[in-house]
């Protein structure tokens, strides 16, 4: 919290020059912490603080901190002979733009570093109003350069970019209706593999091998649905594939209902895939390319759970406030992971923003 803390006010003197340039700044803090268990022996603490400055409601200027905090005894870990192992991730992204009713340019920048992965992200995002502001069109660039290295080990050193674009579009339909499609594409060149995972041929361990490019896609479609007495209705599907084999399915359901200030959700989530080309539980030869990695077997899971969020305007000094909590149960099924057959687990997360 101290940590969290300092930040906060150390992002806020960032901002705070902005005020030489306009009469009036709206700065917005942020600050998030969240807790993920599974059966799996895997916890991680997350906690963010972030800070927007806006000027004249068009410029805005932000920062934001993110620290992960990762302890873990999963099977993937074990089967390696490695024991328990903790690691902390830091992440600090900067952003800047424009912003006005209707149209909208920002460009951000963010640095992660960890034991073993750094990466610089850059990215450009855009938006356009039409039709009387019934249509939004939204488009965005991205671009990862990463570094993968091996936790006490030297010499080992490996490079990872990605080049990332999507393309979204929203529709006003009716009073009460609101669909939205994005297609996401995504390139990655470069090593993708685990540097600790050794996969066993023949009484032979190796390294682990996967392709060094892969070009993902996603199609994502969204319709929300006013139903009246402050409730809604909010569903989406996506389509995934790639062209390491994978392709998946993921369909969601939230129920929402606002009665200012309070409002309350509820939440499911399902998701299916297949596994990859190259992927086998177990290898009878040696093959060009080699994973165990569950994440590339064909597995199914559901995420549910509640929200509650308390928001009000002009309360006290803030222009508004908000305070959300959300609490997520999942189950995993690994069809053909010989490891580990299920996973299951809680996220649970919450957050506070304010409006000076």
């Amino acid at each position: 919290m101290r940590l969290q803390l300092t930040v906060l006010v150390g992002l806020g003197i960032a901002v705070a020059p902005l005020a030489l340039a306009a009469d009036r700044v709206d700065v917005e803090p942020v600050t998030r912490f969240a807790l993920y268990r599974d059966s799996d022996s895997t916890t991680i603490w997350t906690a963010a603080t972030g800070v927007t400055g806006r000027l004249d409601e068009r410029w805005e200027l932000g920062a934001r901190y993110l620290v992960d905090v990762v302890s873990s005894a999963s099977v993937d870990v074990i089967t390696q002979a490695t024991g328990r192992f903790e690691d902390t991730r830091h992440d600090i992204s900067v952003s800047g733009g424009w912003r006005e009713p209707g149209r909208s340019l920002v460009v951000g920048y963010s640095h992660s570093t960890e034991n073993d992965w750094q990466s610089h992200n850059a990215s450009l995002s855009g938006s356009l109003d039409l039709l009387q502001r019934n249509l939004t069109l939204s488009a965005s660039v991205g671009f990862q350069d990463n570094t993968i290295t091996r936790a006490n080990s030297f010499g080992f050193e490996e490079g990872l970019r990605v080049y990332l674009a999507t393309l979204g579009a929203s529709y006003t339909l009716t009073p009460r209706d609101l669909i939205s499609a994005s297609l996401a594409s995504s390139y990655y060149d470069g090593f993708q593999s685990s540097p600790y995972r050794y996969v066993t041929v023949a009484g032979q361990a190796l390294l682990e091998r996967q392709p060094e490019q892969r070009f993902r896609q996603a199609l994502v479609l969204r319709h929300h649905r006013y139903l009246g007495g402050g409730w809604a209705l909010r569903s989406h599907g996506r389509l995934y594939a790639d062209t390491y084999g994978v392709k998946s399915l993921t369909l969601g359901v939230e129920s929402v209902f606002e009665s200012e200030p309070i409002d309350l959700a509820l939440s499911l989530r399902g998701y299916q895939q297949t596994r990859a080309d190259f992927y086998r539980a177990a290898y009878a030869s040696e093959q060009r390319y080699l994973t165990i990695d569950k994440e590339l077997s064909p597995f199914w899971d559901v995420f549910f759970g509640p929200t509650l969020g308390y928001g009000r305007t002009r309360l006290g000094p803030f222009e508004g406030l908000r305070l959300e909590a959300r609490v997520q149960g999942f189950y995993f099924d690994f069809s053909d992971f010989t490891a580990l057959d299920r996973r299951y687990g809680v996220v649970a997360d919450v957050g506070a923003s304010a409006a000076f």
